[in-house]
């Protein structure tokens, strides 16, 4: 492991350009573990919308002490 890289199984702080890809993460588990009915209702939102929210919650949190984390692990 190089000096500059992360700790394995860890976590950092998101970054803004990262919005996106927590969205679509968020969209897939959705699909993949809550039952049709209640996804046709979440996905209402656009892929879109979601980076949207995501991006606001990691450049200007509702407050202070919240931020959004990034869960790294070793492959």
């Amino acid at each position: 492991m190089t000096p500059d890289a992360p700790f394995a199984d860890s976590v950092r702080l998101a970054l803004p350009a990262e919005a996106q890809a927590i969205a679509d993460l968020q969209r897939r588990v959705w699909v993949d573990t809550l039952p049709a009915s209640v996804v046709d209702q979440l996905t209402e939102l656009t892929v879109e919308e979601m980076t949207a929210v995501w991006h606001q919650a990691i450049v200007r949190p509702p407050q202070a002490q919240y931020r959004v984390l990034i869960a790294l692990q070793e492959r």
